[in-house]
């Protein structure tokens, strides 16, 4: 649907549609983009790397767009990145739940691993904490060992140390071969996967929209089997006592509420189980009427930090590999702030 006609609807008081988190073209390397239209348009108005964050490496941005007449609600699920919120129009209630939880969240898929920082794995999907595939993460610190190893030698060959032009010439087809394992590793881009869980074609100005639709109990099985591994079953809209009936778990989590408004940010990490519900506007000449709200919201995805003792916020990450990353994208140098 192309954009303009999108919007239109919305004027018209359309509560059914919804943008979501745009597709993003793939280069023939199976690297994906940063952004996608609408995002693209708006280049100009954000910065890639906000000052607050700027030692985070970002993997996507995203617009989000919709209105509700009666309150709608994105389902109970985590994110595979860690998540900068902001909020430009509306008010939005978040339902907030720990990692630590996470066995507790009767999940679509099958937990294999929760890693220190919040990031989740499931069986076939394993990854390294901060989401880079476990062989980029270890070719990444084979090429780290090897450069440490070449600068050694270097300093042995300045010395004039017996042996030391050998170990130079090892240390470099070493570090060669290093980063050609690296090159080979990213070239699946970490994530094994779960891109397209965080990210729910573009063409041209077109936009791909979510339809709204009002959840029941009598959801079919194979809609309910449908859902991506980081969805919880958990049915929200139920009675407490049905979802402990069905979920006993559930219950011994503990949850934690916020409202964010119209010029706030809310960070998530990675990992945090989310319900977020889009609230109407409450008329004014009738506090219990309400009139579709509009809401709309902007968000950054950055790949999860690793708290850890060779970490740091100036490197939050364990290896390079999602720096390297980073200077391979065109776009990065494009929009270089």
């Amino acid at each position: 649907m192309p954009f303009e006609s999108f919007i239109s609807q919305l004027q018209q008081g359309s509560d059914r549609l919804y943008l979501t988190t745009q597709d993003v073209a793939v280069d023939d390397q199976g690297r994906p983009g940063l952004m996608a239209p609408p995002v693209t348009n708006l280049r100009e108005d954000f910065p890639l790397r906000p000052d607050l964050l700027s030692t985070l490496q970002p993997f996507n941005y995203n617009l989000w767009i919709g209105q509700t007449q009666t309150g709608s609600s994105s389902g109970l699920h985590h994110d595979f990145h860690d998540n900068l919120y902001v909020l430009i129009h509306g008010c939005k209630r978040f339902r907030l739940i720990s990692p630590k939880d996470a066995e507790a969240m009767a999940t679509a898929g099958d937990i294999a691993q929760v890693h220190s920082n919040g990031r989740i794995c499931y069986q076939g999907e394993v990854t390294a904490a901060d989401g880079s595939s476990l062989a980029a993460s270890e070719a990444s610190v084979r090429q780290q060992k090897a450069e440490e190893a070449v600068a050694k030698a270097e300093d042995a060959v300045a010395k004039g140390l017996p042996g030391a032009q050998e170990q130079l010439t090892e240390a470099e087809a070493e570090l060669e071969e290093a980063l050609e394992a690296l090159l080979d590793a990213e070239g699946g881009f970490g994530d094994d996967g779960d891109d397209n869980d965080d990210n729910d074609d573009d063409d041209g100005d077109n936009i791909v929209l979510d339809v709204l639709a009002t959840a029941t109990s009598d959801t079919p099985k194979d809609v309910e089997e449908s859902l991506p591994n980081s969805f919880s079953k958990v049915d929200l809209g139920q009675p407490s006592a049905v979802i402990q009936k069905e979920f006993p778990l559930f219950q011994t989590a503990v949850q934690t509420f916020c409202t964010v408004r119209a010029g706030e940010m809310l960070y998530l990490p990675c990992g945090w189980f989310h319900e977020v519900t889009s609230l109407p506007q409450a008329s004014q000449a009738n506090a219990n009427a309400s009139k579709p709200g509009l809401h709309m919201a902007f968000n950054y995805w950055f790949h999860p930090p690793v708290p850890g003792d060779n970490t740091c916020f100036e490197q939050p990450y364990p290896t390079s590999a999602w720096a390297d990353d980073w200077q391979l994208r065109p776009e990065s140098q494009a929009f270089s702030n």
